[in-house]
């Protein structure tokens, strides 16, 4: 017993330690994955990401699963693939919901708004811009931010331009307010550009385009400046100056080329979407091959559905065949109990004793065979009948075996599982139902005497004689 306590023990560390493991690999190669996308190694760090999530599946990890979900659609949004960026995050937010993770999916559902907007899916943006303001919200001050941030965002895809104005500028103070950094106000004023743009509203598009521009160029901003050099080609196309267009193009290409390169930035988006491919088609292999496995076991259970109902039909065929054997071994046993206990033999001549001698003696063995208050006796031997007889027990076993057809032994057990057969038939009597206290009454020493005895006599067990017998009475 101690020993298997100490391999239980053994096998649960083990599986503790195989967790830990786990666990600790699947946070390391979330790590490396971020690493991964500081160095603009996206598709390596989608490898990590990818392990990370198998391997924290297994383990029931569920915050390194969001994680992960999250930083790929992140990816997927700075490089403006908003219908990959929205599958994941709406995964991560699936996953988050399910493990009560309710600040991080509030996070997620914001990112979501964003996406959803730029697509124009706004109906859908509302939804989860409802489920952002339902969850609970994040310590994060910023969160108030992305409340306003996202109305205008909502706002904006639908052409109220007025009530996207307003959303901005109050995203815009309230960034002030709480001392957020100053890339949240360039974010309202860029979404601000973009919606006047959209609108044809000039002036302001003009107005937010410069404002944007200032914010950027004096904390060195690059990708805002890009936007607002943009913003302002657009203005003056809207203004049909060609020539301040032109200028403002100028400017974007000079810094673009600086800061990003579009070759590399374009190879980057194939590289990803290759990526996403032979992802899909790794998982479609997978598919079919779970499949196959599955209609494999389905087989494999039919089989054994199979065998197993094949094995019952028999089961029920032989019980069928073995409960009418046992009727006719009753029906045996009864015609046998109705007639004399023994068939006697009277042979004309005996080599011990006259004939008469002999007949006399084996009517007194009967007799005191075909009495159960004696053989039932558990002391009761060849002794005993002797004495009983005043004989000797050469003769009495001679009586026996050659007039009576078999040893005193089997005489005494037919006499007595005679005896065990009228006691099972009687459904008053309960203690029948105990095969110990019947094999102890009709005078066996121990109850595995009894049932060989019984069933070498009978042909079935007691049990089994008990209950053929309680059915013809019922």
């Amino acid at each position: 017993m101690r020993k298997l306590i100490t391999s239980f023990l053994l096998l649960v560390l083990c599986l503790n330690c195989s967790i830990a493991w786990a666990e600790q690999k699947s946070h390391e190669l979330l790590s490396r994955g971020n690493e991964m996308v500081m160095a603009s190694m996206y598709v390596e760090a989608f490898d990590c990401y990818t392990q990370a999530i198998e391997l924290a599946e297994e383990e029931g990890d569920a915050r390194t699963v969001i994680n992960c979900l999250g930083n790929i659609a992140n990816v997927y949004e700075e490089f403006s693939s908003f219908g990959q960026a929205i599958f994941y995050y709406k995964k991560a937010y699936q996953a988050a919901m399910e493990a009560g993770e309710y600040k991080i999916a509030s996070q997620l559902a914001s990112n979501l708004v964003f996406s959803l907007c730029k697509l124009g899916q706004t109906e859908e943006a509302k939804l989860y811009f409802v489920k952002q303001k339902e969850l609970p919200a994040p310590t994060d001050p910023a969160h108030g931010y992305f409340l306003l941030a996202n109305q205008a965002y909502i706002a904006q895809a639908e052409g109220k331009y007025a009530l996207m104005e307003h959303y901005g500028k109050e995203a815009i103070r309230y960034a002030q307010q709480h001392n957020l950094s100053d890339g949240f106000i360039a974010s309202a004023y860029n979404t601000l550009c973009d919606g006047f743009i959209a609108g044809a509203k000039v002036d302001s598009a003009e107005h937010y385009a410069q404002e944007l521009l200032k914010l950027a160029q004096l904390n060195n901003m690059s990708h805002y400046v890009l936007s607002a050099y943009m913003h302002m080609s657009h203005v003056s196309r809207l203004r049909n100056d060609t020539t301040s267009e032109q200028s403002w193009l100028l400017k974007y290409r000079e810094l673009e080329d600086s800061v990003e390169d579009p070759v590399a930035f374009n190879a980057i988006q194939a590289e990803l979407r290759n990526y996403e491919d032979n992802l899909s088609k790794s998982h479609l292999g997978i598919r079919d091959e779970q499949i196959t496995r599955q209609r494999t076991w389905l087989w494999i259970i039919i089989g054994i559905a199979l065998i197993l109902a094949l094995a019952i039909s028999l089961g029920c065929w032989q019980h069928i065949r073995l409960k009418k054997a046992y009727q006719v071994l009753y029906d045996k046993t009864e015609a046998s109990l109705q007639a004399p206990q023994f068939e006697t033999s009277y042979p004309t001549a005996t080599p011990l004793m006259t004939s008469e001698a002999a007949k006399e003696l084996a009517k007194g063995v009967e007799n005191i065979m075909s009495n159960p208050e004696i053989t039932c006796n558990p002391d009761f031997s060849l002794q005993t009948l002797t004495e009983m007889l005043k004989s000797n027990t050469r003769y009495v076993s001679w009586v026996c075996n050659n007039m009576l057809e078999c040893t005193f032994k089997e005489a005494l057990n037919k006499a007595r599982v005679r005896e065990a057969c009228r006691m099972l038939k009687d459904p008053d009597n309960r203690q029948s139902d105990n095969v110990k206290t019947i094999s102890i009454a009709v005078g066996f020493k121990t109850p595995t005497g009894f049932i060989l005895a019984f069933k070498r006599q009978i042909g079935m067990t007691p049990g089994q004689y008990r209950k053929i017998a309680l059915s013809q009475v019922s």
